[in-house]
C-alpha cells in the first residue's frame, strides 16, 4: 500500500509540467486509476498495483520528461502537510548537508508505504546507496517506480543547494530488490 498523497502529488506534478503534449501524456494514466486516487483522502492508501500503473503511465506518456515529473513531485511533496514537518525538522537539525538529509529517506518510506518492503540508506562519501528490498510483486515489474525514487533523491539533494546525480540499478528488481545510487557536488 502507498499513501494516496504520494499518488496525488505525482498526478499534480504531471499536470504542471510544461510540454506541448501534456494532455496526451496524461491520458496514458488510466481513468479508473486516476478516479480511485481522487476518491481517497491524502492519508488514505492505494494499492501498490495502482501506484505501479500510475508510475508506468507517467513514464510511458511523458517519456524522457518523466524524470522532471519525479523531481517536481518530491519538491511538491515536501511542502505538503504530511512531509513538511519532517523536512523542516531535518533541515533544522542537520542544515543543508545532503548526506544527512538523504539519510532521512527510510523515515519517509515508513510514512508513505505499508507492506512495501524495506528501505535502507548506506552512505559513501559524497553519495549514498538507497536500497529497497522485499518489494511487492506489483513494484517488482515497475522500473518507473525505481526511477521515481531516483528523482525524489535528486530533488532532496537539490533542495540542499547541491548538484545531484543519480543512477538506478534494477538488475534485481524481479527478485524484489532495487538500488539507487545518489551523489552530489557542492558548490
Amino acid at each position: 500500500m502507498v499513501r494516496a498523497s504520494w499518488a496525488k502529488t505525482l498526478v499534480g506534478a504531471a499536470k504542471r509540467i510544461e510540454i506541448p503534449s501534456r494532455e496526451v501524456a496524461l491520458r496514458a494514466i488510466p481513468d479508473d486509476v486516476r478516479a480511485d486516487i481522487r476518491s481517497k483522502g491524502k492519508l488514505g492508501w492505494i494499492a501498490a498495483e495502482q501506484m505501479a500503473v500510475l508510475m508506468s503511465g507517467i513514464e510511458r506518456g511523458f517519456g524522457a520528461d518523466a524524470s522532471t515529473v519525479w523531481v517536481d513531485a518530491m519538491r511538491l511533496a515536501v511542502q505538503s502537510p504530511l512531509l513538511r514537518p519532517l523536512q523542516m525538522g531535518a533541515f533544522s537539525l542537520f542544515g543543508n548537508d545532503p548526506l544527512k538529509i538523504v539519510k532521512m529517506s527510510p523515515r519517509v518510506w515508513e510514512l508513505l508505504t505499508r507492506d512495501c518492503g524495506t528501505f535502507e540508506c548506506h552512505a559513501s562519501g559524497a553519495g549514498a546507496r538507497l536500497t529497497m528490498r522485499s518489494l511487492p510483486p506489483a513494484l517488482r515489474s515497475c522500473p518507473a517506480f525505481v526511477a521515481g525514487i531516483a528523482g525524489a533523491g535528486e530533488a532532496m539533494i537539490s533542495l540542499c543547494g547541491a548538484v545531484p546525480r543519480s543512477q538506478s540499478c534494477i538488475d534485481e528488481l524481479e527478485r524484489g530488490e532495487a538500488h539507487v545510487d545518489v551523489a552530489w557536488a557542492t558548490g
